[in-house]
């Protein structure tokens, strides 16, 4: 298994279709190159406001549909999902990340989905 560690990109100037079209077009030639065997998916949740966040929604969906499409079983998951399997709060969470070298290496931001990654390797791998 190999985890894929990516940068943030700025969807293209474009219409809302063109740029749904264009996120499936990059998730497809990512997972083909890569040939990955599974996924995991932080699914979309309310922004600090609690407005919903239609905009992920629509993403996350493209996303799945590509996975779909390649046979790449998916499993999400939200971020309360990942706080409470180390201790339900995330001082605790977090420190338990620390004890992880290739999540503790990893920027903050990024731990989270690391973490669930890493919880996907079959054990004794």
């Amino acid at each position: 298994m190999q985890i894929l560690h990516s940068k943030e990109v700025s969807l293209p100037a474009d219409d809302r279709a063109g740029q749904l079209a264009w996120v499936r077009r990059e998730i497809l030639a990512i997972l083909t190159k890569h040939a990955v065997d599974r996924a995991s998916l932080r699914l979309a949740e309310s922004g600090r406001s609690g407005a919903p966040n239609y905009g992920r929604a629509e993403v996350d969906g493209v996303v799945q549909a590509a996975l779909a499409e390649l046979h790449i079983p998916v499993k999400g998951y939200k971020s309360a999902t990942v706080r409470s399997a180390f201790g339900k709060t995330q001082a605790l969470a977090e420190a338990a990340m620390e004890l992880v070298p290739c999540i503790a290496s990893t920027a903050k931001l990024r731990r989270e989905q690391l973490a669930v990654a890493v919880a996907q390797y079959p054990a004794g791998a």
